[in-house]
């Protein structure tokens, strides 16, 4: 331990933690000096006589393993240098880390399975579906599904009867299930899709609303009351003309609307001159109508998961005739194997002796069941509940609270990244924001011939008609500029985000200041604002009843129509003399387009609109006219392949939404450029200068169709509708997104130096 401890000058409270006669549960803040630890751990194991094929070192990206196996390579031969070979840390070492176990927990899951493909019933290669692959596969595999194998389905057919048999809206609710059983590691097999005895429910409800109504206080001499009472009743009458379920839900709303409404009209119950009866009726049926219209959307959903478990079964085997496998395939394979075969878990336990897992509060459920396996091993976790913002991922920072309880644990409080009064404010500000479960940092020395600001606040004055974004991104690049002009390196300086939504206005906002920047979204291309309105261009030539493409290319250079002239035609239905002549253009276009090919028919539309020649008149324009002939390159290599302007379209759509892992910080330090990164990527690096931009960005919200609920299960939202079950869910989603908020903001914050 004195030499490992000397080697990494480790202070009092990180030299406890490689005592490897104790497992632990560690708790480190920001900045201190957790990888340091976990280097220091692994050497430590090795000094004690192990060797590197016994100790699995677990990371959250495959960055980070790298880095870590680099950090131990170093150290190994620091370690050499100062203290000599011994049996168990060489120069051997050096060479045998590249093979060792030190892997992201797919990668973990992926070697088990590899040396056990004829228990896995697999191949021994195992081909990893994922990224832009594994949405095109996915959506390929809908439309098929959908396609050919739904027709003769009851179901499916009622399905789309409730939808208006609007295709795209079953088939990316079929999706957004998919993504959401893989999310919460849902056993689909588990859920109820089996409807039956809601509609008894249902019915049973019905016949209660119908006694209710019939002693209704009718023949009331307040007019306001009397009509509301008829307009409820013919309301309730009217269901029986509904055919879809859809349909009734809507009535039932309306009817529930014309008791409880708060706005104006004001329902019933809300009348100042209703008296206690009136009242009374009104909560009743209210009452019973909100528990049927909860039902009726149970009843959507599992009519939804019956659809879907089909389609499942269809999508799971036509990835394994391809012999596909996607990351949580090899979670759940891995521990199928381990869980049912006793001799081989005892195998692994056996050869991988000590186990060390790294930002374990980014867990979700299914890789803590993987790593608990091996909890009888030497472990050594470590994690920062402030630090988990992967919620959208599945992970959860209670798994890490829950095994602080039941393990010895410990704590890393010194801050080591930080100007000691960055440190004094997210100390005085995180007491508040996360209350009672904030651990404050410790300042290790205070250097007081530090003259930097550590804390500055940018406000931006909005003028009428301005973009607030725009205008932010403006002053932030003059920041920029002002901070490279007193010394700083453009590598010390990142623009953090919350959300990816308007990287690209920063980015072109650096463009124009000619800042040389990086960014971590790769928004140049699929991201940048000329590619994004040529493809909305060809979405709404596509498809004409596109009203989101159709607003997007009016409010476009190729159209440049007002805001005032939107609202009105959408709002109040005027159109414009410039709108209808545009669209009268599409038109055009779009007859055209039947006859032309992909590439044909964007020079076609580049050239009669002119958008080349307005693009190069902007500041940035060499940069977009760039962008707009690689996407003619895209177009024609996609055209090559075969693929319509529909699948075109469909790629580029998959682009904007991919997201790849980012650099890791050596990589950040060695491209001397501004860093442009969203928090999520940004986690685990440091700069110099932390710019936090767009800050009052609105918290994201979850799906606005499918929702999980450990109560219901899956939950599929009536199309146009929030029953009071989906507001519940809502609102549970909101507190969960809002606690994540808080913690964003720590990660952000702590990114300074």
């Amino acid at each position: 331990m004195k030499r490992i401890s000397q080697l990494l000058s480790l202070n009092t409270q990180q030299q406890k933690l490689i005592d490897i006669d104790n497992p632990y549960v560690v708790q480190a803040g920001a900045g201190s000096g957790k990888t340091r630890v976990l280097v220091s751990r692994y050497l430590q194991v090795l000094e004690s006589g192990a060797n590197v094929n016994e100790i699995v070192a677990i990371t959250f990206t495959i960055n980070a393993a790298n880095e870590m196996k680099e950090r131990i390579r170093k150290y190994i031969k620091e370690y050499i240098d100062n203290f000599g070979e011994t049996k168990s840390i060489n120069h051997n070492c050096i060479k045998d880390i590249a093979d060792s176990p030190i892997s992201t927990i797919h990668g973990f899951a992926a070697a088990i399975i590899r040396e056990n493909p004829y228990e896995c019933n697999l191949g021994s290669r195992i081909k990893i579906l994922e990224g832009l692959d594994r949405k095109l596969f996915i959506q390929e595999s809908v439309d098929e599904f959908l396609i050919n194998k739904s027709k003769k389905d009851k179901n499916a057919t009622e399905i789309f009867k409730n939808e208006n048999y609007n295709y795209d809206s079953v088939k990316n609710k079929l999706i957004e299930i998919l993504e959401l059983t893989y999310r919460h590691h849902i056993n689909i097999y588990d859920l109820n899709t089996c409807d039956k005895d809601l509609r008894k429910e249902i019915n049973k409800l019905n016949k209660k609303l119908s006694g209710e109504i019939k002693l209704g206080p009718y023949g009331s001499d307040k007019n306001k009351i009397n009509t509301k009472l008829k307009e409820f009743h013919n309301c309730i009458n009217d269901l029986g003309n509904c055919e879809l379920r859809t349909d009734k839900i809507k009535k039932l709303s309306q009817a529930c609307k014309l008791l409880l409404n708060t706005a104006s009209p004001k329902g019933i119950l809300q009348l100042s001159n209703s008296n206690d009866i009136e009242r009374h009726f009104a909560a009743n049926c209210a009452e019973i109508i909100n528990k049927m219209i909860n039902l009726m959307e149970l009843c959507n959903s599992r009519s939804y998961m019956d659809l879907f478990l089909k389609f499942y079964e269809f999508y799971n085997e036509k990835k394994r005739l391809i012999g596909y496998l996607e990351f949580d395939d090899l979670l759940r394979i891995c521990l199928s194997l381990l869980k049912n075969n006793p001799e081989i878990l005892n195998e692994y336990q056996n050869k991988y002796r000590y186990f060390l897992v790294d930002e374990f509060q980014d867990t979700d459920k299914l890789q803590f069941e993987l790593i608990n396996l091996f909890t009888y091993s030497n472990h050594f976790i470590v994690g920062d509940p402030k630090q988990s913002i992967f919620g959208f991922r599945g992970a959860s920072p209670e798994i890490f609270t829950k095994l602080q309880k039941n393990y010895d644990n410990s704590s890393l409080t010194f801050n080591y990244r930080s100007d000691y009064r960055l440190i004094a404010f997210y100390n005085e500000l995180f007491k508040v924001i996360i209350k009672e479960s904030y651990q404050k940092m410790d300042v290790e020395s205070e250097d007081s011939t530090s003259s930097a600001r550590v804390k500055e606040i940018l406000c931006t004055n909005v003028s009428k008609g301005e973009s607030r974004v725009l205008v932010e991104s403006a002053n932030v690049s003059n920041r920029v500029a002002k901070l490279l002009a007193q010394g700083y390196r453009r590598k010390d300086i990142a623009i953090l985000l919350r959300s990816k939504s308007h990287i690209s206005s920063f980015e072109s906002a650096l463009c124009e200041a000619s800042i040389p920047y990086y960014s971590s979204e790769q928004a140049g291309f699929y991201r940048y604002t000329e590619i994004r309105d040529i493809v909305c261009m060809l979405k709404y030539i596509n498809n004409k009843n596109d009203r989101i493409s159709e607003a997007s290319v009016l409010r476009s250079t190729f159209a440049g129509v007002s805001d005032t002239q939107l609202f009105n035609y959408y709002v109040k239905d005027e159109v414009s003399e410039s709108i209808a002549d545009y669209l009268n253009f599409v038109s055009q276009l779009r007859d055209e387009s039947a006859v032309l090919r992909p590439v044909e028919l964007l020079t076609h539309i580049l050239k009669n609109t002119r958008f080349w020649e307005a693009m190069l008149a902007l500041t940035d324009g060499k940069r977009k006219y760039d962008s707009i002939t690689k996407l003619l390159e895209l177009f024609s290599q996609l055209e090559n392949q075969g693929k319509s302007l529909t699948e075109i379209i469909h790629f580029l759509d998959l682009n904007y939404e991919e997201n790849t892992e980012g650099l890791s910080q050596q990589e950040l330090d060695e491209s001397d450029t501004v860093k442009i990164l969203t928090v999520h990527k940004a986690k685990g690096l440091e700069f110099a200068v932390v710019i936090l931009a767009d800050i009052n960005h609105g918290m994201g919200g979850g799906s606005e169709t499918v929702s999980f609920s450990k109560k219901d299960g899956v939950i599929v939202r009536n199309t146009g509708i929030k029953s009071n079950l989906w507001k519940e869910i809502e609102e549970e989603q909101k507190k969960n997104t809002f606690e994540e908020e808080k913690r964003s903001l720590y990660v952000a914050m702590t990114r300074a130096k």
